[in-house]
């Protein structure tokens, strides 16, 4: 989760430079590791044809389909926990306010 409470049409994951940073260097390294493991040949004949082409087309659908469900099970997660996080900040206050009123000196 990029933020805990707030959606991400709210807090854009872009103004988290760290999380950008890790999540395009994550992304080049997976690249660069698929490149090198797909361009070298292995001493095994049965995975001396692995590629890209021979990796069947439900595979694709079913990474590509997984992204946005991912994304919306993440955001109705969020849900209650902004609940809570609403419920304890209020108590918080009304706390606060109740102390600060009883040691005030006015």
């Amino acid at each position: 989760m990029l933020h805990r409470t707030e959606p991400v049409w709210k807090f854009s994951p872009l103004r988290n430079t760290a999380w950008v940073c890790m999540a395009l260097l994550s992304i080049v390294l997976q690249v660069v590791f698929a490149a090198i493991s797909l361009g070298t040949k292995p001493d095994d004949p049965a995975l001396a044809s692995v590629s890209l082409s021979n990796i069947p087309a439900y595979v694709y659908l079913v990474t590509f389909l997984l992204l946005p469900a991912v994304w919306l099970l993440q955001e109705l997660v969020k849900i209650p926990d902004r609940r809570r996080y609403e419920r304890f900040q209020k108590r918080a206050k009304l706390m606060f306010n109740t102390k600060l009123g009883m040691h005030s000196p006015v």
